[in-house]
């Protein structure tokens, strides 16, 4: 109940809460009341659009300040670009930065590295795109990129690093640097595993027009 809490306190929308937890509408309505949250205020589309752009002229200008994730979250994409952001919910308070030139992020190691843990922790891809504000699409190239194996079992919406952790030694998973393509790492098996990334087979593949 701690994250039906949270995430009603941070203004989810009931359905979006419901479906986080595979619970019905209504009984997110009725475990509200049981918690004593405080009820959600009926706007009309004209208050809430006035409190939206509220909000967002008290979101810093400066492009040197780093945004909470809350305070970004309330940006398009396109007013997100050359700004850095927390990512939500991150332990090691993770940033990223928008490109100014388009709707991409500047990936760097550590976020690579905790999009690899909340992958083996099993959160929700929906949910680490959110937490990252970025797209599912822009998850899943990332994804590929360093080669996450697939998940076989329930999706939850929230990161738990110690799962994640638990799994990895469980599975014996390592990221590996690429024997052929210095600075090129990916996630493999400690033993047996391959020691050539699959980016690098593809661009020899694609050089000399081989197979794979």
């Amino acid at each position: 109940m701690l994250i039906l809490g949270q995430r009603w306190l941070c203004g989810d929308k009931t359905a979006d809460i419901a479906e986080m937890l595979g619970r019905s509408a209504g009984s997110v309505r009725a475990k509200r009341k049981q918690l004593g949250l405080p009820p959600r205020i009926r706007l009309s589309k004209i208050q809430a659009e006035t409190i939206l752009a509220e909000k967002r002229s008290a979101i810093p200008a400066d492009p040197a300040v780093v945004l909470t994730w809350e305070q970004a979250s309330l940006l398009p994409p396109e007013a997100r670009r050359g700004r850095t952001w927390l990512v939500r919910n991150s332990l090691s308070r993770l940033t990223l930065t928008g490109h100014k030139g388009g709707d991409k992020v500047r990936w760097h190691e550590a976020a690579n590295i905790e999009i690899a843990y909340r992958h083996f922790a099993f959160q929700n891809p929906r949910e680490i795109a959110r937490d990252f504000l970025i797209s599912e699409s822009a998850l899943k190239s990332q994804s590929c990129w360093e080669q996450l194996p697939p998940r076989r079992g329930a999706k939850m919406p929230w990161f738990i690093h110690a799962r994640a952790e638990y799994y990895i030694g469980e599975h014996h998973y390592i990221r590996r640097e690429c024997l052929c393509k210095s600075g090129c790492f990916f996630w493999t098996t400690r033993k047996g595993g391959d020691r050539v990334s699959r980016r690098y087979r593809r661009s020899i593949a694609a050089t000399h027009g081989i197979a794979a």
